[in-house]
């Protein structure tokens, strides 16, 4: 029985994804998705790839996301670690704060994406619930690094 308790945790679904709360100007960099809820703005971010590092994979996706350079980009440290249940499984995502030298679309973006662009912190779109709940935090500087639901 033990065996098979050590092997069971192992077969679970675990995902790890990356969100960045990117800083542009006075600003904060969004996206809108083309496929899904293309009402709704989100924080840049994406899947963590196999030999990826999370770090690395928040600058790719900014770049694939936002068309800003990685170059252009300084991830200045971690906001928090949150579950979403909303998958499923267990979908881990690691929120960084990062800081842009360019505004959105220097290069081009990837098709998943209709557009990206800096907000005015005081003019934000209408954003998905969790994009909502983690600028309210970063705001509020309410806690250096925050964990629990997504």
């Amino acid at each position: 029985m033990a065996a098979l308790r050590a092997v069971l945790p192992r077969m679970r679904r675990v995902t790890l994804g990356v969100r960045v709360i990117l800083q542009h100007g006075d600003g904060v960099v969004l996206v809108r998705h083309r496929f899904h809820d293309r009402a709704r703005w989100y924080l840049p971010g994406g899947g963590v790839d196999a030999s990826e590092d999370a770090a690395r994979a928040a600058l790719r996706e900014i770049r694939e996301e936002t068309g800003i350079p990685e170059a252009a980009v300084e991830l200045r440290g971690l906001h928090g670690v949150f579950l979403n249940e909303l998958t499923g499984w267990d979908d881990h995502v690691v929120v960084f704060v990062g800081q842009s030298a360019q505004p959105p679309g220097k290069l081009a973006i990837d098709l998943e994406i209709l557009e990206a662009k800096a907000f005015l912190w005081d003019a934000l779109p209408e954003l998905s619930p969790a994009t909502a709940r983690r600028l309210a935090e970063h705001r509020a500087k309410a806690v250096p690094l925050r964990a629990g639901d997504w």
